[in-house]
């Protein structure tokens, strides 16, 4: 099976060199192997969701996805994803809520967890 970013970047390289058609053939891989997920019990998808959000597909789907995976893994990853699909949804407000929270320099980056007064935007 191939590897869900791999077919999402060869998509979005059709689509910058105006290979629409083959753009739509890569996602609509995205699409089969979204639903081969589904069918084998895979319930987090973050990739998924910020794929649908970032191509303007399902976006309700987009955002259940994200607020699921949210519940069971708060990282800035997913609380980035949350606030832009909620962004894509038409609410503000939450994509503003989620926005900062992915921002907050202590909240925990997946494994890795950066101590409390460290900036993450600051040069080394």
């Amino acid at each position: 099976m191939p590897q869900h970013e791999v077919v999402v970047a060869l998509g979005d390289l059709y689509t910058i060199e105006g290979r629409n058609e083959e753009a739509s053939r890569q996602y609509a891989l995205v699409d089969v192997l979204r639903k081969l997920n589904q069918a084998n019990g895979v319930i987090g998808d973050l990739q998924m969701a910020q794929f649908l959000a970032d191509h303007d597909r399902d976006l309700a789907e987009a955002l259940r996805m994200a607020e699921a995976e949210y519940k069971t893994r708060p990282t800035v990853y997913t609380a980035d994803t949350l606030a832009w699909c909620y962004y894509k949804n038409g609410r503000i407000p939450e994509a503003r809520k989620y926005s900062l929270k992915a921002l907050k320099p202590e909240h925990s980056r997946g494994d890795v967890s950066l101590p409390p007064g460290h900036d993450p935007g600051e040069s080394r």
